[in-house]
């Protein structure tokens, strides 16, 4: 097997007194190349492939401190893959391909209550 990748960050931040914000972006593009049938002692061809995935995400999170003990937390992502699936020409049989995509937006809420020796949160 082999593979190759690259990926990108960006992160933004910022806060006042009572509020504090996030937010980055993270990209990553990765290709990984497979033989089978060699290692495995299956006799005949080997079979190649490759997948590559692209995936990007959005984060952003802001909170608010609504006591000196009592803060709320609130975040959003939004997540995008593609995965794509080549097997070349073999004897047997054409060159295949498959893609598939995901799109996800993903919320989530919390509140965080600090107490002595640590936080009780509920989410």
């Amino acid at each position: 097997m082999s593979s190759a990748s690259k990926s990108s960050r960006v992160r933004r931040a910022g806060s006042t007194a009572a509020t504090r914000a996030a937010a980055w972006l993270y990209f990553k593009d990765h290709v990984d190349a497979y033989i089978v049938g060699l290692t495995l002692g299956i006799p005949g061809s080997p079979t190649t492939s490759k997948i590559n995935t692209k995936n990007y995400t959005i984060y952003g999170q802001g909170s608010y401190d609504l006591t000196d003990k009592l803060t709320f937390q609130a975040s959003l992502r939004y997540a995008h893959e593609t995965k794509t699936v080549d097997f070349p020409a073999t004897a047997t049989g054409p060159a295949t391909s498959s893609e598939t995509k995901v799109h996800k937006f993903i919320p989530a809420a919390t509140l965080n209550y600090k107490v002595d020796g640590g936080t009780i949160y509920i989410r």
